[in-house]
């Protein structure tokens, strides 16, 4: 058998973590016996609320996951609509007000769905909820149509002003200007919006989102043989972007600033959105889009895959609004969701010159075009067919039309109303042992949405902030009124109950029970129970001594181990809030025999024992 020793060193006593840069390797059929431990009760100078102090240490207490969505069985892929991610809080020594203020930060700088950004609030000792951190998060309705900073995407030219003609709006998209190289698709530089623009489905007064707007000239429609839409930044791969550098890298989201037109790299053909005068393909690879027939029919674009060649995954539906007679023409793309069905859209828009008409409406995830989920940073895209663009003849062989952008970029702030879909926050990693779903029945969802892998990387930041759980999830009108509301972050009775103390390891396989008189109890991976009364206490200061008891980790294969995570709870299943730092517990473990040799499987790094 081999000796583990575990401090709680400068973390929360009752919650702190240990890690083995050289990883500790057990065999089949391991078990563990709590040895002995120590640690150090508050005096009455400790419980002073003003003197509370929080330590926030990189890799130990910062980071907790984020998901929006339901996790419950049966969930359908419609409903699976975007990614769960990380935040993470910069280290740091914090009161509680100002622990709440960051917490509150952090979530709204990695917030990616537009309508939740700045939606995020972090309180502590609220009048209804004294000693306790209580997190809120709402949805804002998109903000207006706006022009912003176009380029040419083949030549890298901004619309702000083309070779030195005289400037133009930086939405006025002008694939001819004579003597000037012909534009045959434009990007715009800002980030798209992502998420609900807070327009009801179906709803045809307004076209909150990407709309166009340009002119016919005659009966004919050759002049105005254009797509626009909708595409990941992963499928302009013209472009880049830069962050802000952030003195604090990992922990803050950088500030975004608009994407960069790179002439250094080349059109990739087989990813790439654009059209070029070489490949000469007529329409964009959009994920969602538009595109004007030579007949006048307005058609949807839909590209479903972003994989090794998404040439072969564009569809074009056909719808049956014609643009009709020459005049002022729009198109929209307007991000909506379904209240019904539960799942984000894009509703499709035309104004042929009476008010706009729904074309149709594209969900998110159907049929493998999951755009929130396969990036978190969107385009907004406009492709010119080459071969109608006005070549400068005289007369002009083509009369290529001039379009007018205008797009939502930000969501309009005022007042918060609840969030869409459900919101969960993750804590803790998950146990790795093959028991884990007696533990967490809903495990198997949680890994199909990809929050597992999200909040494996969690660590003790749940409970610093004083939530006691591995997760908690609220719907969505609950996550913007009740919120999400610690057990506590301080202890400030004045007398503080001394219950014994049970040692727990939620990175282990162990089981065990913690009941309750009125019932209630719960399961908790139980290491052993340390006795204050019965150790030897002085000054504050106790240790002592357990008895051997061997716990099963119930592993039928080897495992390995880079972390374990100690939690002291009391008779209720609580963190107990009665110690100083620092605690210190002592562990040994012991294997399975393999065939053949007289040591048990525990290594340490490429060291056996």
């Amino acid at each position: 058998m081999s000796i583990i020793y575990l401090s709680s060193n400068d973390q929360r006593p009752q919650n702190f973590c240990n890690d083995f840069p050289s990883q500790i390797n057990l065999g089949s059929n391991a078990e563990i016996s709590l040895i002995g431990y120590s640690g150090v009760v508050k005096g009455e100078d400790t419980d002073v609320v003003d003197d509370i102090h929080i330590t926030i240490m990189e890799g130990i207490n910062d980071t907790m996951t984020v998901y929006r969505g339901k996790i419950a069985a049966a969930t359908s892929d419609k409903e699976v609509s975007y990614l769960s991610w990380n935040c993470r809080i910069p280290p740091g020594s914090y009161d509680p007000t100002q622990l709440a203020d960051q917490i509150g930060v952090s979530l709204n700088n990695t917030e990616y769905l537009s309508q939740y950004k700045g939606g995020w609030t972090c309180k502590f000792d609220d009048i209804t909820n004294p000693d306790s951190l209580w997190i809120q998060t709402g949805k804002a309705r998109g903000a207006t149509n706006v022009g912003e900073n176009w380029i040419s995407y083949n030549t890298g030219v901004s619309q702000l002003g083309i070779g030195g003609i005289p400037p133009v709006a930086s939405n006025q998209l002008l694939s001819f200007v004579a003597g000037k190289p012909n534009c045959e698709s434009f990007v715009c530089l800002k980030h798209a919006y992502i998420g609900d623009s807070g327009t009801p489905q179906g709803n045809t007064a307004t076209s909150l989102g990407f709309e166009i707007e340009f002119t016919t000239v005659g009966a004919g429609y050759e002049q105005c043989q254009f797509s626009m839409g909708i595409l990941p930044v992963e499928s302009a791969t013209r472009l880049t972007f830069r962050a802000d550098e952030n003195p604090i890298r990992g922990y803050v989201a950088p500030l975004i600033k608009d994407y960069i037109w790179d002439t250094t790299r080349p059109l990739d053909y087989n990813h790439d959105f654009a059209i070029n005068s070489n490949g000469g393909e007529p329409t964009g690879f959009f994920s969602v889009g538009l595109v004007i027939g030579k007949t006048g029919l307005i058609g949807i674009i839909d590209t479903k895959s972003r994989g090794d060649n998404i040439k072969s995954t564009r569809d074009i539906t056909w719808t049956a609004t014609n643009l009709g007679a020459a005049g002022v023409k729009k198109l929209g793309i307007s991000p909506r969701y379904n209240a019904g069905s539960g799942f984000p859209v894009f509703d499709l828009l035309a104004d042929v010159g009476a008010g706009w008409v729904l074309l149709g409406s594209t969900p998110i995830n159907e049929a493998g075009n999951n755009l929130y989920r396969n990036s978190t940073k969107l385009v907004y895209g406009v492709c010119v067919d080459p071969k109608f663009i006005d070549d400068g003849a005289s007369p002009p062989a083509q009369l290529a039309v001039d379009i007018t952008a205008k797009a939502m970029f930000v969501n309009g702030g005022g007042a918060l109303a609840g969030c869409t879909e459900p919101v969960y926050l993750g804590f803790t990693p998950f146990p790795s042992e093959q028991h884990a779903a007696t533990y967490f029945p809903s495990l198997d969802e949680l890994a199909r949405v990809g929050v597992v892998n999200k909040q494996n990387q969690s660590n003790s930041l749940g409970s610093t902030m004083g939530f006691l759980t591995q997760w908690e999830e609220q719907t969505g009108a609950l996550a913007l009124t009740t919120g999400f509301l610690g057990d506590t972050v301080l202890n400030v009775v004045e007398e503080i109950p001394l219950c014994p103390i049970i040692v727990t390891c939620p990175d282990l396989g162990a089981r065990g029970y913690i009941g309750a008189a009125g019932g209630g109890g719960s399961q908790s991976q139980i290491l052993g129970v340390c006795p204050i009364s019965g150790a030897e206490v002085k000054d504050y200061a106790f240790s002592g001594q357990t008895k051997t008891n061997w716990i099963q980790l119930h592993n039928p294969n080897p495992i390995v181990i880079t972390r374990l995570n100690i939690i002291l709870k009391d008779s209720e299943g609580k963190e107990i809030q009665f110690l100083k730092p620092n605690f210190n517990v002592w562990l040994k473990f012991k294997c399975d025999y393999p065939k053949g040799r007289n040591q048990e499987v525990l290594s340490i790094g490429n060291r056996t024992y």
